[in-house]
């Protein structure tokens, strides 16, 4: 089109954005919409901007394209705030959605329930009443949307009865109301009523999606059900969804927390596009089971194909040299983070450092390091170098960082548990 001088329009904008799937791309087409004008000018052009950088992981772009547009529409509230709702910015949507009321804009249901998963997400039960008020009024709940965001929201505020009863009121079953309900049950423990809802859904039709899949079995895991999550296993690979990052997170973080490790790497090496959260799933899961040096190794894997990680994957890391105690390594990569992937230490972060120092025999610097970041560090820090003190029977040391702990105002329980402990294993 550009070669034979025919000017795009609006919708040739909407249409190539929906084909962008790289950083570079998405900017080459937001400049080419500035050029013709249209960026700002034209809302479906602009909303179809938001939704691009929504998707490639620009969300500051998305923002700054919604702050920049001269007219706005309920699809434009409706885009932003779902940027915000991949942010974790609940009050961002709220911000959005009480903003669009005033306007006198009318809500829909992608609206309803981006704003009920908001509420769930901050567990406003409060706010989350009232948008469920306003849903019963304009009638949106008979959407199958909304009403899994619904079911969602009454299971997340102990109102499972409630969300049972709206359930049963459907006339047909969709695949979205069945992974709410489903994942409710799991949340409360009644795994025999989700099992039964998962068969149940599957007998009427309804084709499980990738996210019942993760919700079924990450409850199975949770309750140690190996048989009914094998089962599914099976179904899995049966309707071709083996290759899914969604559900080979979910099997891969099942197997693990069975200690079916050989099984977990298996599913693991087989996904061709692992994802972040993939990769934090297994090198978590060797931790659980005990094998650090194979984490090590899996977050020395990650830093060589650079994948960008976040503060899970620094847990995990500082994690794994705790047990070794690894301090230079495990200084090393704190400051790796801190410089290649800009994320700084947080409390478990700290902590963690404070455990590589202890179980590497440095005492002191361990006690500098905790008061230096008391604030961060507090009780569970003096806590971890008092129990490594025991464990490796320097009773001086103990007893010095006891007392620190007395003059802190930190509990001693935990000296207590660990003298106890040490004691009992002795015997």
């Amino acid at each position: 089109m550009k070669a034979h001088g025919v000017q795009p329009t609006g919708f040739t904008f909407s249409k190539v954005s929906t084909a962008i799937h790289s950083v570079s791309h998405g900017r080459q087409l937001h400049g080419a919409a500035i050029r013709h004008g249209l960026a700002h000018s034209d809302a479906v052009v602009g909303n179809a901007l938001i939704d691009m950088y929504r998707r490639i992981g620009l969300m500051q772009y998305a923002a700054r394209v919604f702050s920049c547009m001269q007219e706005l529409d309920a699809a434009s509230w409706n885009s932003v705030m779902a940027v915000y709702k991949d942010q974790s910015h609940s009050s961002g949507v709220f911000e959005c959605f009480w903003s669009m009321r005033s306007k006198g804009l009318s809500v829909d249901g992608f609206t309803m329930s981006t704003v009920l998963s908001a509420c769930s997400d901050m567990e406003d039960f409060t706010q989350g009443d009232q948008i469920l008020a306003l849903g019963l009024k304009t009638s949106l709940i008979s959407n199958s949307v909304v009403c899994s965001a619904v079911i969602s929201f009454l299971c997340m505020s102990d109102r499972l009865s409630h969300a049972v009863q709206l359930f049963r009121g459907m006339t047909t079953w969709d695949s979205e109301p069945c992974n709410a309900m489903i994942s409710g049950y799991a949340r409360s423990g009644l795994m025999e009523e989700a099992l039964n809802l998962f068969a149940a859904a599957l007998r009427n039709g309804v084709v499980p999606t990738e996210f019942t899949f993760s919700s079924i079995l990450r409850w199975s895991s949770c309750f140690g059900m190996m048989e009914q999550g094998t089962q599914i296993h099976c179904l899995v690979c049966k309707l071709g969804f083996g290759d899914d990052v969604i559900v080979a997170t979910a099997l891969t973080d099942m197997y693990c927390k069975l200690g079916l490790m050989k099984t977990a790497r298996k599913i693991f090496n087989a996904v061709h596009s692992k994802d972040l959260v993939l990769w934090n799933t297994m090198l978590l899961g060797l931790l659980q089971n005990g094998r650090d040096r194979e984490a090590l190794r899996m977050f020395r894997r990650m830093v060589k194909r650079c994948i960008r990680s976040d503060k899970i994957t620094l847990f995990g890391a500082l994690s794994a040299c705790s047990s070794k105690g690894l301090v230079t390594e495990g200084l090393d990569i704190i400051s790796l983070f801190k410089d290649k992937y800009h994320v700084m230490p947080s409390l478990e972060h700290h902590v963690c450092i404070v455990d590589i120092l202890s179980q590497a025999g440095m005492f002191r610097e361990a006690v500098n390091y905790a008061e230096d970041r008391l604030q961060k560090c507090g009780a569970a820090a003096f806590s971890s170098i008092l129990e490594a003190c025991i464990i490796q029977g320097n009773i001086r040391m103990a007893e010095f960082v006891a007392e620190k702990m007395l003059d802190l105002k930190i509990t001693i329980i935990t000296a207590i548990y660990c003298f106890v402990s040490n004691l009992w294993f002795q015997m």
